[in-house]
């Protein structure tokens, strides 16, 4: 059950790291909740339910409001009611709220190009990262019966989110070999244009700037020259809601899967990213 006492404790600054704080006080938290029939078995956490996990915006000074507002936002869901079709005829059930999955602070204004949500892929094969890119035709803006509840490939405030696909390449390393090891990132880009065209076009531009940077890294036999390499682009959505707090960016459903499944994604608070503060910048 959704709980809303949860109090906030105004951090001491000076013992945050740099990189748990948001300088303009704009926050991306991702929680998850999880359609709950009346006459299902609760006994059983093995059972198949559908989830939904909400990516959101949240306006915030500190991580402790953050953290507080994003559950409260979350927990909104609580006892919503609702009704499926299935191969017996409908089903009632509702909502239920079981977490946050993530707490990120965003280091920059909201504007066009800037990064909100990245992912590091360690040790995973050039074949997999180039796995991840699709073609334009299969991003979600440009595949009808992806797009979320029918509401269309527009935005109606002219956002998008784009997720980037890139990788570090060495310059010594043996290119004609796709199952050779690489470090790769995903990098979600807010993206502002009229069209699903522009949004694409934008989005590859800005993708494209890492192309051939230049960087090295330690193996464990020294230093390794090399370079990154822009892959492509793993998806593009419209925003439908208007950049303020609260506002949905990305809803992902995931169906038929157990319960048990859904709990194991939650975080306590202390797990969430913004709450790590073993290691100072």
């Amino acid at each position: 059950m959704a709980s809303n006492s949860h109090k906030v404790t105004i951090p001491m600054e000076n013992d945050i790291p740099h990189r748990n704080k948001s300088p303009y006080g704009w926050w991306i938290a991702s929680y998850i909740k999880r359609l709950e029939f009346y006459d299902e078995d609760r006994s059983n956490p093995n059972r198949r339910c559908l989830a939904r996990r909400n990516t959101i915006l949240i306006a915030a000074p500190h991580r402790e409001e953050a953290y507080s507002k994003a559950w409260r936002y979350g927990g909104n869901c609580e006892g919503i009611e609702t009704e499926r079709i299935g191969p017996k005829g409908p089903r009632k059930g509702f909502w239920r709220f079981e977490g946050l999955t993530s707490l990120l602070p965003i280091y920059d204004q909201l504007q066009d190009g800037e990064e909100l949500i990245w992912r590091e892929r360690r040790n995973v094969t050039v074949r997999k990262v180039k796995s991840w890119v699709r073609k334009k035709e299969e991003l979600e803006a440009f595949d009808e019966g992806t797009i979320d509840s029918g509401l269309g490939s527009t935005s109606p405030y002219s956002w998008w989110l784009a997720v980037e696909i890139e990788r570090f390449e060495f310059y010594d390393e043996d290119k004609a070999n796709l199952n050779r090891r690489c470090l790769a990132w995903e990098n979600t880009i807010l993206i502002q244009a009229q069209d699903r065209e522009e949004a694409y076009r934008k989005a590859m531009t800005h993708g494209g700037y890492s192309e051939g940077n230049e960087g090295e890294r330690q193996e464990r036999w020294g230093w390794r020259k090399g370079c990154w390499r822009f892959e492509g682009l793993s998806s593009l959505l419209p925003i439908y809601e208007e950049l303020k707090d609260g506002a949905v960016l990305l809803r992902q459903d995931y169906h038929n899967v157990t319960v048990r499944k859904v709990k194991s994604r939650v975080r306590k608070k202390e797990e969430l990213e913004t709450f790590d503060d073993s290691s100072v910048e």
